[in-house]
């Protein structure tokens, strides 16, 4: 149920994603699992962050993370951070986004756990090109796409191949951004994800308007 409520938040689907939720945790706490009905949070606090209830998502993942300390699991504790990074990102507050993150990676890159560590380094890719730092953001971009790429993550990979796309554009390298929008297009169109592949289509047409493409840039926009 934990998994099903991580897809519905993809979907939009918030209130079946709240209700998903709601039974995974009371499942595993008649239980008697504390640490697995912690880790509820993250599709729960997924759901409050996207709903743009900040406070509340960092107040679900701040409780999961005392439990994950108490209980020694380091792998939970770090997603925790990772996603508390996630939260701060959106809510545009950079310094405790960062300070989350980095300590998510160090420990994520420790203990040898290469999809955790290419989310959060696509964090900290989105953090750095809001900040303006477009070479860190490229590198953490980059990361993320290797990563996803090797590990299968097809939908992910597509997504880092956007952000790094992004990245490009706004370092004036036309010609790579609209190649790697392109190639992330492609990618949605093959696991049917529609909604980004219209997104990195719209994209390609803003590349082609500053090339000088007008005639293909308003094919794009169509």
């Amino acid at each position: 149920r934990r998994d099903l409520a991580a897809a519905y938040n993809w979907q939009g689907r918030y209130d079946d994603s709240a209700a998903q939720t709601a039974q995974a945790r009371a499942f595993f706490e008649s239980k008697n699992l504390k640490a697995e009905a912690e880790a509820c949070a993250f599709a729960e606090s997924a759901r409050l962050r996207w709903a743009g209830n900040f406070a509340a998502a960092l107040d679900t993942l701040t409780q999961a993370e005392a439990t994950f300390a108490e209980a020694g699991l380091p792998i939970e504790e770090a997603t925790a951070w990772l996603y508390q990074g996630s939260v701060y990102a959106a809510s545009m507050e950079f310094a405790p986004a960062l300070d989350c993150l980095r300590r998510a990676e160090t420990r994520l890159e420790r203990l040898d756990l290469p999809m955790r560590l290419a989310l959060c380094r696509t964090e900290m890719g989105i953090v750095a090109l809001t900040q303006g730092r477009l070479r860190d953001a490229e590198q953490w971009h980059r990361f993320a796409a290797e990563s996803f790429r090797s590990l299968g993550m097809r939908g992910d990979f597509a997504m880092a191949m956007m952000n790094l796309a992004n990245v490009r554009f706004y370092q004036g390298e036309l010609d790579d951004a609209r190649a790697l929008y392109s190639d992330a297009r492609q990618e949605f169109n093959s696991i049917g994800n529609r909604l980004y592949e219209a997104l990195c289509d719209a994209n390609i047409g803003v590349v082609d308007s500053e090339s000088g493409r007008y005639g293909q840039a308003l094919a794009h926009h169509e």
